[in-house]
């Protein structure tokens, strides 16, 4: 069918044009929502998008310049896209609905004091905000208290320690290579 013929279909209500973009389109709709829901979820999100196609061609002055069934096919796309995203939960909803962890439970600097020496010296050339998140990881092992202090978020409070942590470790490793150069 022919763009014209499908709007003038649509216009005046004639079900064997509908009909067809329906048979066309479904197959489509149905692998565009393959992986999440069924062939009645497919019926009902095609449907929707004729309907609305429908709603649209009954003004006058609508006009498309690409395939109708490519229009319908997009109306489709978007309104499943809107059903996810209203089943979606935002990160706020999910960090919300999450216990409390701790950083790590293991704290190397309890078992070997020895091994804050070698960090302690390391960690005055580094900045201010390394400095003060390492220390206080050694403090606490508590998100809240480390957020709170630092005012920042759980998800920069972790990974700001992360990137600390990587630097601080690659410096002590330098420097251990360093002293062994030196020694012999």
């Amino acid at each position: 069918m022919k763009i014209e013929e499908i709007i003038d279909g649509f216009r005046n209500g004639k079900s064997d044009t509908i009909v067809f973009v329906f048979s066309k389109l479904l197959p489509n709709v149905n692998s565009l929502l393959a992986k999440n829901k069924s062939q009645e979820w497919a019926e009902d999100i095609t449907w929707m998008g004729i309907s609305i196609f429908w709603e649209q061609c009954q003004n006058p002055n609508f006009v498309i310049q690409g395939s109708p069934l490519a229009y319908i096919y997009r109306i489709c796309r978007n309104k499943w896209m809107d059903h996810l995203k209203s089943q979606t939960k935002s990160i706020e909803q999910l960090a919300g609905e999450l216990p409390e962890l701790p950083f790590n439970n293991y704290n190397p600097f309890e078992d070997y004091p020895e091994l804050w020496e070698i960090v302690e010296d390391e960690l005055q050339q580094m900045r201010k905000t390394c400095q003060d998140i390492i220390r206080l990881r050694r403090e606490t092992d508590k998100y809240d208290e480390i957020i709170q202090q630092l005012n920042i978020s759980y998800e920069n409070a972790r990974y700001r320690y992360s990137v600390c942590l990587a630097e601080l470790t690659k410096r002590i490793q330098e420097n251990q290579k360093k002293t062994l150069t030196h020694a012999f």
